[in-house]
């Protein structure tokens, strides 16, 4: 990625209002405006540096446009039994609304239903833990997302990590690429299967969009099935593909095929959660929350990342 040393003159944006979580297109703040300018900037081949000092949005390793929310101000309510967990002495979950744990107006005003956030804290968390999210099982019905923190930890300690959770919870929202879960660390075969599976949906779609190109839609059916021995579904998820163009595909295409390669060469565990573009994203969140909100306005969150791009592992879901 190129990046740009001469200074850049910014437009009227408060530097205090750029800093640490990352939102989306579901963010209540998310304004077509904001997709405007992404386009322009792409259109007048403008540097990712430029864009972010200009505009303070970005696109991430995964293509999906992102804006900063801040979090500088955020800050755990003055209650250490609740911020560590220390009042329930066992190792039984209990679980809070994150409006009552954390003070943040300004991530609540983006994501109003993360003042409902089920956060609760335990001393039974996988070795090395500090916190998880998880986007089922919580709610009266099990059915609603959740976090858990780490019992017994410093006030600072607690806050970082449950802003590292909360990317997570916004990841999963808004379709960004996701990080690696505690299977993910015990055996690579899972990212193996499931880099192998979006490789083959990306590789559907490229050919579909070959033949439509050829031979028009009416007859791109028909020759899809010599081709390949079965038909086109326009239900399958190769589908949600067709709207990119030739080269966007063959580059989603490389992206899958080096993820299925190195999975397939893994053989430490841990590498998977370090290297997911998810988790990379998360401390990155961490990391920024320390900052200057004048600095980080000025520093691209590429440079902040502990993971080049080229190395990162992009989990994703369905397209949406």
């Amino acid at each position: 990625m190129k990046y740009e040393n001469a200074p850049v003159e910014y437009e009227s944006v408060d530097p205090s209002t750029q800093l640490a979580v990352f939102g989306g297109k579901k963010a209540q703040g998310w304004v077509a405006e904001i997709a405007k300018k992404l386009e322009e900037a792409k259109a007048n081949k403008m540097s990712p540096l430029s864009m972010w000092r200009r505009y303070g949005v970005m696109r991430g390793v995964d293509d999906q446009p992102r804006f900063e929310i801040p979090d500088h101000n955020a800050k755990l309510l003055d209650d250490p039994e609740k911020i560590t967990g220390q009042e329930f002495g066992s190792d039984m979950d209990t679980g809070l609304a994150m409006g009552d744990l954390l003070e943040h107006p300004r991530l609540y005003e983006q994501y109003p239903e993360l003042r409902d956030l089920e956060v609760g804290f335990s001393k039974d968390m996988y070795p090395g833990a500090a916190g998880e999210y998880y986007n089922t099982g919580g709610g009266s019905v099990g059915a609603d997302p959740y976090v858990r923190l780490l019992a017994g930890k410093p006030k600072e300690e607690s806050l970082s990590t449950l802003l590292h959770e909360v990317q997570h919870y916004l990841q999963d929202k808004e379709g960004f690429a996701r990080g690696a879960n505690s299977s993910y660390w015990r055996d690579p075969a899972p990212l193996e299967s499931e880099a192998e599976r979006m490789f083959s949906t990306v590789r559907e779609a490229r050919l579909m969009k070959d033949l439509i190109g050829k031979y028009g839609e009416g007859m791109a059916d028909k020759a899809f099935l010599e081709t390949v021995g079965y038909d086109w579904n326009p239900s399958s998820p190769s589908n949600a593909y067709l709207k990119y163009s030739p080269e966007e595909l063959r580059k989603l295409s490389d992206i899958y095929l080096k993820d299925y390669k190195r999975a397939r060469l893994m053989d430490r565990p841990g590498d998977l959660y370090h290297k997911s573009a998810g988790e990379v994203e998360a401390r990155n969140v961490q990391r920024r929350a320390k900052g200057s909100p004048f600095l980080m306005r000025d520093t691209h969150p590429r440079v902040t990342e502990d993971v080049d791009w080229i190395d990162q592992i992009l989990l994703k879901g369905n397209v949406k």
